[in-house]
């Protein structure tokens, strides 16, 4: 299964960073791998919540949440014909130490076409990841 992982090390308590992490349509705002993130429904991110997205380079997809734990993690996943990927948001609290987080990013690709489109675009996709990261914690620890 094709897939990519970056973490980044936040001064910033786990809640912070949570919120700034499910304000998706404020991703374009702060990270430059977003054009437009639109929700498709209000209030909280949940399961089933969906939202549109564009994407430098990238094909316009829309996300489904699989998992949304306050303060841990949050998944979601895009799919199309012979492909599945899943992007995952994880935080860790350090004990102890209240305003410090640790982001674990990942993206993970499945389905028969995966490795021919991972081929076609996982040198973006880890790129995208890397830059995220370091976009979060700016957007993060400047506040």
């Amino acid at each position: 299964m094709p897939s990519y992982q970056t973490s980044v090390e936040v001064a910033a308590p786990p809640a912070r960073v949570w919120d700034v992490t499910v304000d998706v349509e404020s991703w374009p705002a702060w990270s430059p791998t977003m054009d437009a993130v639109t929700r498709d429904d209000a209030g909280p991110i949940r399961p089933g919540s969906t939202a549109r997205i564009r994407q430098p380079r990238l094909r316009p997809a829309t996300w489904v949440v699989d998992e949304a734990t306050p303060e841990r993690a949050f998944v979601w996943h895009t799919a199309g014909p012979g492909y599945r990927v899943m992007a995952t948001h994880l935080l860790k609290a350090h004990k102890g130490v209240e305003d410090r987080t640790t982001v674990l990013l990942g993206v993970a690709m499945t389905g028969p076409l995966a490795p021919v489109l991972w081929a076609l675009t996982g040198r973006t996709a880890r790129r995208y990841l890397d830059e995220e990261a370091a976009a979060l914690k700016r957007r993060c620890e400047s506040a």
